[in-house]
C-alpha cells in the first residue's frame, strides 16, 4: 500500500506540479503551437516562458515571429542577436545642443550648460 501511494503521488507531481526548470526550444514551441494547436498561455505554462535556444526572447516572441513567417533559423538568429549600443557626445535640450565629455548612450538624459543655469536634454545621435 506504501509503495503504491509513493507511485501515485509521484505521478501527481509529475502531471500536474509544473517543473520549474522547464524550457523548450523554438522548434518545440513551433510544434506546439502548430501542429497541437495549444494555446500560447498553454505553450508558456508547459515551458515555464523560457526557450532555451533563444537567448532574449520570450515564448509569446518566438511566436510572434513564427506567426510573421519567420522560420527557427530566422527566430533564433533575432533572438540571440547582440544588439550595439549607439553612443554619442551630443546632448538635445529643447532649445540648443551641447556636447559632453563623456559619450553616453543615445537615449539617456544628459544636461547642458547655460547662461542660465542646467537644462537638461537627451543624447542624441552625432552627425
Amino acid at each position: 500500500m506504501k509503495s503504491l501511494l509513493i507511485v501515485l503521488s509521484s505521478i501527481f507531481l509529475l502531471l500536474y506540479v509544473p517543473n520549474a526548470l522547464a524550457s523548450c526550444d523554438i522548434i518545440d514551441i513551433i510544434e506546439m503551437y502548430d501542429e497541437d494547436d495549444k494555446s500560447k498561455r498553454e505553450i508558456k505554462r508547459e515551458c515555464d516562458n523560457t526557450v532555451s535556444d533563444a537567448g532574449s526572447c520570450s515564448v509569446y516572441k518566438v511566436i510572434r515571429y513564427y506567426d510573421k513567417g519567420y522560420d527557427e533559423d530566422e527566430i533564433a538568429e533575432e533572438c540571440n542577436e547582440i544588439k550595439k549600443i549607439q553612443v554619442s557626445n551630443v546632448c538635445q535640450t529643447p532649445t540648443f545642443w551641447c556636447r559632453t565629455q563623456n559619450r553616453v548612450a543615445i537615449g539617456n538624459s544628459c544636461i547642458c550648460p547655460s547662461n542660465w543655469g542646467p537644462v537638461s536634454g537627451r543624447m542624441v545621435k552625432s552627425n
